[in-house]
């Protein structure tokens, strides 16, 4: 693996670990604290963290790099 692989995969690793703490946040959230939340920041940056893991996951896959989840 080339340091631009590596770099890919740490970084998908890493918002891996960010989108767990975010479901963290948000399940402990009750029903009343949702009203508005689509137009929070927090909200927001879950959305590119997502739409950027599903990117780098794709980029990954084509070079035949497997990412284990739970490293």
């Amino acid at each position: 693996m080339n340091k631009i692989q590596k770099d890919k995969v740490d970084k998908y690793k890493n918002i891996l670990k960010r989108l767990d703490n975010a479901e963290a946040y948000y399940n402990q959230l009750d029903d009343s604290k949702f009203k508005d939340i689509e137009k929070s920041s927090a909200y927001i940056t879950l959305c590119n963290l997502i739409k950027e893991a599903g990117e780098l996951y794709i980029e990954l896959k084509e070079e035949n790099i497997m990412v284990s989840r739970w490293n």
